[in-house]
């Protein structure tokens, strides 16, 4: 991260690229935390580079709705879930197995908020 942000800018596409890949990672070593961290700071980097509506920013939202609700943050996990389930059904229609992750993940949500 470090090196692509003094190589290309703090804000550039390929700091929040490294900041995206730095979450996964993260979320891998269940550091739950950091991971909501480095993708808050890869959101708008994304939403710049890509556009508000793509599927990177589907991506992201997904995998900070999955930190949120590690973190126990279940409200902010849905509105998140449900920003990603909307670009994801318009990309990739409302049966793709894309759709399906998301919608499993939005189910886990509601189910934790008692919905």
């Amino acid at each position: 991260l470090a090196e692509k942000e003094r190589a290309f800018g703090a804000e550039s596409k390929e700091a929040g690229v490294a900041l995206y890949n730095l979450g996964l990672a993260y979320m891998g070593l269940g550091d739950y935390a950091e991971q909501r961290d480095v993708l808050e700071r890869a959101l708008p980097i994304m939403e710049r580079e890509h556009g508000k509506d793509s599927t990177d920013v589907a991506n992201v939202l997904n995998n900070l709705g999955t930190a949120h609700v590690s973190l126990g943050e279940h409200a902010k996990a849905r509105d998140l879930y449900e920003r990603a389930l909307a670009i994801t059904g318009r990309e990739h229609g409302k049966d793709s197995t894309e759709v399906a992750v998301v919608l499993g993940n939005l189910g886990c949500a509601y189910g934790a908020l008692g919905d």
